[in-house]
């Protein structure tokens, strides 16, 4: 996603602070230009973020990474769409030394969620361990099965999802300024086309699979 072109191309009016990085912006502009947060969120929202120190750094969750920090405002700029949402789950699970944190989105679209978010590494093992598990376990073992990774997907999505941001801007921050931020418009924020992707491979391979089975059933 390039931030610079988020912004409208209106002539400039009065400034408005972003919410997420603090940098001052068009009123005109519907996205911050600097992190890419929207200019819109509700008074609400914008206060939270204006509470937070934006230069804070906190400590991973990570015991072998305990002496490594991610700064709040990478955090932003990697997270991009609905950063409010994460960063107040995120806040609130290193606050409480806790793993769970429910995710709706996480717990109705699975790995559709995990391929939005790009933890493309994620989603492969866990639709294959399940692709495999629902076809050896007999039913209804298999549906229990099933229905119990979505549910871990709700409790668990938020702490996957920091641990995925963490581990990225801990990679990014050995590179310099413009190779970072191009690293983290590259590995953060979401991508709807890589859900189209993830739905035509995910048909194409339960095609070749039922093709497979049939035909070693008639060779058989």
């Amino acid at each position: 996603m390039n931030y610079e072109n988020l912004s409208n191309t209106a002539t400039p009016g009065a400034l408005k602070k972003c919410p997420g990085c603090g940098a001052e912006c068009d009123s005109k502009q519907n996205y911050c230009t600097a992190c890419g947060t929207s200019l819109n969120v509700d008074q609400e929202k914008s206060d939270a973020f204006q509470n937070w120190d934006q230069n804070q750094q906190y400590t991973t969750q990570n015991p072998n990474e305990a002496r490594l920090v991610v700064n709040e405002n990478d955090l932003a700029y990697f997270i991009c769409d609905n950063q409010v949402y994460y960063r107040n789950k995120f806040q609130k699970m290193r606050v409480t030394n806790s793993k769970i944190s429910w995710n709706w989105a996480a717990f109705l679209f699975g790995n559709c969620w995990l391929v939005y978010r790009k933890m493309y590494g994620i989603c492969a093992i866990v639709y294959s361990t399940n692709f495999v598990f629902s076809r050896l376990l007999p039913y209804p073992i298999n549906l229990v099965f099933s229905l119990a990774l979505w549910v871990c997907y709700g409790l668990f999505g938020n702490y996957v999802y920091m641990r995925h941001a963490e581990n990225e801007i801990i990679y990014g921050k050995t590179m310099d300024d413009n190779s970072k931020k191009y690293y983290y418009i590259k590995k953060g924020g979401t991508s709807g086309r890589s859900i189209a992707v993830y739905l035509l491979l995910e048909f194409l391979f339960g095609f070749l699979f039922a093709f497979m089975k049939n035909m070693v059933k008639a060779l058989i």
